[in-house]
């Protein structure tokens, strides 16, 4: 890992500035920075006002081949990228560097042949030789996404399921006592999608007088899990 020291506070008060058993504060505050660098589970690189690579943590060095890994620091790598990719992730540099911070979601072919779906964030920051940087941050949300994804593809179905359906539906919050009513449940009792506020009372308003009590019997029966026998 290439070093650079960040400018700043230092968060770290020596209690007892004479004590042997203690680093010195600058060689603490740079061996905590390598700590988290380096154990961070995000890919976390440093590019210089070139674009340049100058400092990564192994999660990102891993993004590459092994036989490119050894120029990785020290360029730019976008030969490595598909051009389209590079155009919108130079523009996210380029907006950190001139506002100071820059946060996209993207999907990257990355050098190892993965597709990837990313949250980058990147950072300006100065170096102790008072040049600008930019600390990127790249955290994969892949899994996250794909799982959404399916949640939609699945509802999607759903919502086509019911609206081919001939039969009334509807689906009972039991903690809130929101209902969801088909619009094919509300026409079969002879009103439009609108007319029907979606809780419960408003299934039991319909309920003829002579069955409430029997309709409330049968619902406590559901909730407690009570069958006929």
């Amino acid at each position: 890992m290439s070093k650079i020291k960040l400018t700043g506070g230092d968060a770290h008060k020596n209690k007892s500035e004479g004590s042997q058993n203690m680093l010195p504060k600058n060689d603490l505050t740079e061996n905590l920075q390598k700590l988290i660098f380096e154990n961070n589970p995000d890919c976390i690189f440093v590019k210089d006002s070139e674009f340049r690579i100058i400092s990564a943590n192994q999660n990102f060095i891993n993004m590459y081949p092994k036989e490119k890994q050894g120029k990785v620091i020290g360029y730019t790598t976008i030969e490595s990228f598909n051009p389209d990719e590079v155009d919108i992730f130079l523009e996210m540099d380029r907006k950190a560097f001139s506002d100071g911070f820059s946060e996209t979601i993207e999907t990257i072919n990355f050098p190892d042949g993965i597709c990837r779906i990313v949250l980058t964030k990147k950072i300006r920051f100065e170096g102790s030789d008072n040049e600008q940087y930019i600390l990127g941050i790249c955290h994969d949300i892949t899994e996250q996404k794909n799982s959404e994804e399916k949640l939609r593809q699945s509802e999607e179905r759903f919502s086509l399921a019911m609206q081919g359906a001939n039969d009334g539906l509807w689906d009972w919050n039991m903690k809130t006592d929101e209902v969801y009513y088909s619009p094919r449940w509300k026409s079969m009792l002879g009103y439009a999608k609108d007319e029907i506020q979606p809780h419960l009372s408003e299934a039991i308003r319909l309920i003829h007088l002579n069955d409430v009590d029997r309709a409330l019997s049968e619902v406590e029966a559901c909730k407690n899990n009570i069958k006929d026998k």
